[in-house]
């Protein structure tokens, strides 16, 4: 099932209402729109993963990379911190992690 962008402002829009938990079909279509959208981000993050992989290894054989998406714990918190933030604008929902040797 895919979402349109205006479904996924709309989510986090009711991410950070805090009556959200009062209704249980606005709680299970936000979660699952908040789902698609953390998914959605699953395939570039590999694809830059992967490309990060083989440019480090070059360097240090030993060297590691982490990748991860962000808790939907952590999206409500920076959604509700930051005025004017939109959930389809948010630019780091999949990160990369490269530590420094």
């Amino acid at each position: 099932m895919t979402f349109s962008k205006k479904d996924v402002t709309r989510a986090g829009e009711a991410l950070i209402n805090d009556s959200l938990l009062d209704d249980h079909q606005l709680l299970e279509r936000t979660m699952q729109i908040l789902t698609y959208w953390r998914d959605s981000h699953i395939q570039p993050l590999n694809e830059a993963h992967n490309l990060l992989n083989r440019f480090i290894y070059r360097i240090d054989k030993k060297a590691f990379t982490a990748k991860r998406l962000k808790r939907f714990e952590s999206i409500k918190k920076k959604l509700k911190r930051f005025d004017g933030m939109q959930l389809k604008n948010m630019q780091d929902i999949g990160g990369e992690v490269v530590p420094l040797v």
